[in-house]
């Protein structure tokens, strides 16, 4: 999607999802290799806005009759406190 790019902006993997969605495609999937050091939920509270931008935008991809599939990633991680 974005030409073999390593980095993208947020803006620009949003439009381009809304583009694939509004020209009616059957099913989307989002897996961009990102690798997080800490959890979803510090992930969230650290960044609200991103977060807020993508459930809104699955939101609307999912009213749509679009499928939706995400990758949780390829690294193992445990956040478990045992």
């Amino acid at each position: 999607m974005f030409s073999g790019n390593k980095t993208y902006k947020n803006a620009d993997l949003l439009s381009a999802v809304l583009y694939a969605v509004k020209n009616n495609a059957d099913a989307i999937n989002r897996s961009l290799g990102f690798n997080l050091l800490i959890s979803a939920e510090q992930f969230v509270l650290a960044n609200p806005v991103y977060h807020e931008e993508w459930v809104d935008l699955l939101a609307y991809i999912v009213d749509q009759g679009t499928i939706v599939a995400l990758a949780a990633g390829n690294e193992e991680a445990s956040f478990d406190s045992n």
